[in-house]
């Protein structure tokens, strides 16, 4: 079974207990799941608004009924004609309410509980609606076309904490029956630690009225469950050995002094970041000082040795070293098309290392977009020098890991919706500068005609309009990636994008998906910031297939940004791993760090990358490929032996410890090498097969798989970057083509092995050797066929 389903069974089963959890009023029981203390509470209320402990405290107004959901709207649902849920897009957010009216869920997209209904809202319905708590009350009118929303003072928190708790158990069962490796001492602490406190919640049940101090304990009780389910969900979740961490920071979130950057990359690495995207050409300024343009305002470091006596006042060549130190990957984020800002759009405004006529203007002539912002000429000729200039001095100057292509593209354009004739007044597009107007009308043949009217009359030529802007980043992007080939071939050149390649291309004339396609760019970044883990889900799905193995996905996330539950970014980081993304890069590093003392949202997120990304050391995709192998098949080891061999029905365990072991022994000196190593866990998921616990091959098939992933990428990569293959056609055979070897590789020494058991080749008596032999060398037979007809 995939994570997917199991995730969404276990969905479905908590909210199949939720919907039903709140009927006849008996006792408190105390049951056993796991050798865990299970807390069970039945009640049955019957609302009555005149109830001295109920408060109204929300009122919708013009609900719609089981409609399209626009700008804006609260729409009502009905488990009757909308089983399913209501089909709704990521972009608001619905609370699903069961047959006795209480709110059982809170998600952008709910679930539909069985006899109950969803409300919908988008924009500030969607913000309000997000506001509301499990357990609240919500009453429907049609006639009326209005919700109102009530709670109650013990029911309401009662029943929110009973919620939490039948999904912390939810989480906690399908962690351990799925054999994920988590701490299940310590989750079962909290499992008693909520029970003990619902115990307490449930003695208020008296019938009285209650008193203001017995509310206020009742909340805080309340709300520490919320917390305590949320940290048990956050240590359940599946951890993942091998997965890029990546966030985007920009230097100024922490402080810029010694003491700041190592508090800094101190917290990143308890968050288990490892890959830092630092903002290095931030609005057309180098961050550093440099000899082609101004140094960023903010960046200017005032003082002595700020940095200390090793990296004086470079805070690049601190941050770069110390980030490596603790094994932390630095790749610079620049956002290459942005010219710097305006606030009332002034030419004064334009950066002194830039020219006026570089900076593009909008259909109206001014020259921001999107509010201050200003952009980038890409068609013209001297732009596109200064960029490589800033570029070549960027690569050369620090010890990077990788650069990244941040805003390469045109501002945002509503062109493609924009009806002939009609009032020019709300349109938005950019590029009008006279080089590219000129440029422009020459290629279509209209030298010396007015751009703009025909752009208001024309439809062809807003189509060619756009199509040559589009060229022109694309050549820009043809240009720099070159460029940095040439300089330093080992770098990893990234770009951050727009989620939609199809709104990408027509709207911001960024073309990616053909950047990726045709072998530019090592990485990709989808900047998809929404609250939707099933969106981010079909994203990576899409963009893994239409990559085709050519580039490796990393989800760009920005869920906590947007003010989500920091929960949604650790399920939306799972999604993009199990759809084979090689990781996800996080918007941004203020949501785990701050200078002062961190809000509580801050502190959540951090727990939650913490208790879930940051479990066990992770290793960057990015890694050497034999640290990567080695470090993989070390943790597979240790889990056979700690996680997976208690659980019984494994009577194939020592094979495989075997065999994994001589995994760890392929000669790896160049990427030639590759398909050998591809082999040898193939050879090692064939056996795998016979595993007859299905929870251990699958979780054991799910480590290999990724790995045969990153095996594969890199492959493509080693052709593609060498100049032996430009991705399209048929693969060239990897193993005939000459390499530079590895730098700093060292061999694996043979693993000393315990005497007990057929762990070895060399320990195993003849008939177990002989078994052995046969299986493997069929198999190996198979594999070595199949690499053939591959290659041929």
């Amino acid at each position: 079974m995939s994570n997917k389903l199991i995730f969404q069974n276990a969905r479905k089963t908590i909210l199949r207990v939720l919907t039903i959890g709140l009927v006849l009023l008996t006792t408190i029981v105390m049951l056993t799941s796991g050798g865990n203390q299970v807390f069970a509470y039945e009640f049955d209320y019957e609302f009555n608004p005149e109830d001295p402990n109920v408060s109204l405290i929300k009122t919708f107004t013009g609900v719609r009924h089981e409609t399209v959901r626009n700008i804006d709207d609260i729409v009502y649902f009905s488990s009757t004609n909308y089983p399913n849920g209501t089909g709704t897009n990521a972009y608001g957010y619905e609370v699903a309410v069961n047959d006795k009216g209480f709110i059982i869920e809170k998600n952008v997209n709910a679930l539909m509980p069985e006899g109950g209904f969803i409300v919908s809202g988008h924009g500030v319905n969607a913000n309000a609606l997000q506001a509301l708590e499990l357990g609240d009350i919500i009453f429907y009118d049609k006639l009326k076309a209005e919700i109102k929303v009530y709670r109650h003072n013990l029911y309401s928190p009662l029943a929110s904490a009973y919620f939490n708790y039948e999904a912390a158990l939810g989480y906690f069962n399908n962690a351990q029956s799925n054999l994920y490796d988590f701490d299940l001492e310590g989750t079962q602490a909290v499992l008693d630690d909520i029970s003990s406190r619902l115990q307490t919640m449930a003695s208020y049940d008296t019938g009285e009225q209650l008193t203001t101090q017995e509310i206020v304990q009742l909340t805080l009780n309340k709300t520490r469950i919320i917390d305590l389910s949320n940290e048990v969900q956050y240590r359940t979740l599946p951890f993942r050995k091998v997965e890029a961490v990546a966030m985007w920071h920009r230097p100024t979130v922490a402080s810029l002094t010694y003491a700041g950057t190592i508090a800094f990359l101190d917290r990143i690495k308890e968050a288990g970041v490892n890959v830092l995207l630092v903002e290095a050409l931030w609005n057309s300024y180098p961050i550093y000082e440099s000899e082609v343009a101004e140094t960023q305002p903010l960046m200017k470091i005032v003082g002595v040795d700020v940095f200390g006596p090793e990296y004086g006042n470079d805070y690049l060549l601190c941050l770069i070293t110390e980030a490596h130190k603790r094994g932390i990957e630095v790749h610079a984020w620049s956002q290459t098309m942005r010219g710097g800002t305006s606030n009332n759009g002034s030419v004064s405004d334009i950066p002194s290392h830039l020219k006026p006529e570089w900076i593009q203007r909008n259909y109206q002539g001014g020259l921001t977009f999107d509010g201050p912002m200003m952009y980038l000429d890409p068609a013209n000729p001297e732009v596109v020098e200064h960029l490589k200039a800033i570029y070549r001095e960027m690569v050369l100057k620090y010890d990077w890991d990788g650069i990244e292509l941040d805003y390469i593209r045109y501002p945002y354009s509503n062109l493609p919706s924009y009806v002939s004739n009609s009032s020019t007044n709300n349109l938005t597009d950019g590029g009008y500068t006279t080089y590219a107007m000129n440029e422009f009308l020459a290629s279509i043949g209209k030298t010396g005609a007015n751009l703009r009217e025909l752009i208001k009359t024309n439809p062809e030529v807003r189509r060619q309009w756009t199509e040559y802007r589009a060229s022109k980043i694309t050549n820009m992007v043809d240009e720099l990636s070159k460029l940095i080939r040439e300089l330093k071939p080992q770098l990893d050149i990234s770009m951050a994008v727009a989620a939609s390649h199809l709104e990408a291309k027509t709207n911001y004339m960024q073309d990616w998906m053909s950047w990726v396609q045709t072998g530019w760019i090592d990485t990709f970044r989808p900047m998809a910031y929404l609250g939707s883990v099933d969106q981010i889900e079909r994203f990576a799905k899409q963009y893994v297939n239409l990559a085709n193995q050519l580039s490796a996905l990393e989800m760009g996330l920005g869920s906590a940004y947007e003010g989500y539950p920091a929960i949604v970014n650790q399920l939306q980081m799972e999604a993009t791993y199990v759809n084979k993304g090689i990781g996800s890069a996080i918007f941004a590093s203020q949501q785990i760090f701050s200078i002062g003392s961190p809000s509580k949202a801050v502190q959540e997120s951090f727990k939650a990358m913490k208790l879930h990304t940051a479990r066990y050391e992770k290793i960057s995709p990015y890694d050497h490929i034999k640290t990567i192998i080695d470090g993989s098949m070390d943790y597979l080891l240790d889990k056979i032996d700690r996680l997976y061999a208690p659980a019984g029905n494994f009577n194939n365990r020592d094979t495989l410890k075997a065999i994994i072991n001589n995994v760890k022994k392929v000669e790896l000196k160049s990427p030639s090498d590759y398909p050998d190593l591809e082999d040898a866990l193939l050879n090692l998921k064939a056996y795998n097969s016979a595993t007859p616990n299905e929870s251990i091959k699958a979780r054991i098939n799910e480590d290999l798989d990724y790995l045969l992933h990153i095996i594969d990428l890199r492959i493509n990569r080693a052709l593609i970057n060498k100049g032996y293959w430009n991705g399209k056609g048929e693969r060239p055979d990897i193993t005939t083509l000459e390499f530079e070897e590895f730098e700093n590789l060292n061999p694996t020494p043979d693993d000393e092995l315990p005497k007990e058991g057929c762990l070895s080749f060399l320990n195993c008596s003849e008939s177990d050797l002989a078994s052995i032999t046969g299986i493997i060398g069929t198999i190996s037979l198979l594999f070595f066929a199949i690499r053939r007809k591959r290659y041929e």
